[in-house]
């Protein structure tokens, strides 16, 4: 008889560790869900923030090149003044100015599209 009760025992101490272990086991899955979820936000928000440094060096490279247009304009409007100092106002340095702003000023209302700048002309 004591067999019978140990074995009868052992099978509802097994019983009952499977029942703990099918608890744990799902507290553990519904917690790596959420993990798992708040994993994927932060890629999402990881991505957000990649494109937008993607914009950021792309708006300084422009600004570097225009900034390089710039410093090689005035440096040529320099020569010009010294070689011609009677010469005060020089035509094709505005035009080029003018370029400058209004490229600009597209980059300026495409980023912001609630912002209308108007374009820039000689008169």
């Amino acid at each position: 008889m004591e067999e019978e009760e140990f074995k009868k025992l052992l099978a509802e101490q097994t019983e009952e560790i499977n029942r703990h272990s099918a608890i744990l086991l799902e507290e553990f899955q519904s917690q790596l869900k959420i993990v798992a979820e708040v994993q994927v936000e932060q890629g999402k928000k990881l991505d957000n923030h990649t494109n937008k440094l993607d914009s950021i060096l792309e708006m300084v490279a422009n600004n570097t090149e225009n900034i390089e247009m710039i410093k090689s304009m005035l440096k040529r409007k320099v020569d010009v003044e010294e070689l011609c100092p009677e010469l005060d106002i020089n035509y094709s340095c505005i035009l080029l100015r003018l370029a400058i702003a209004n490229k600009v000023r597209t980059r300026i209302m495409a980023l912001h599209g609630d912002i209308f700048i108007p374009e820039l002309t000689v008169i």
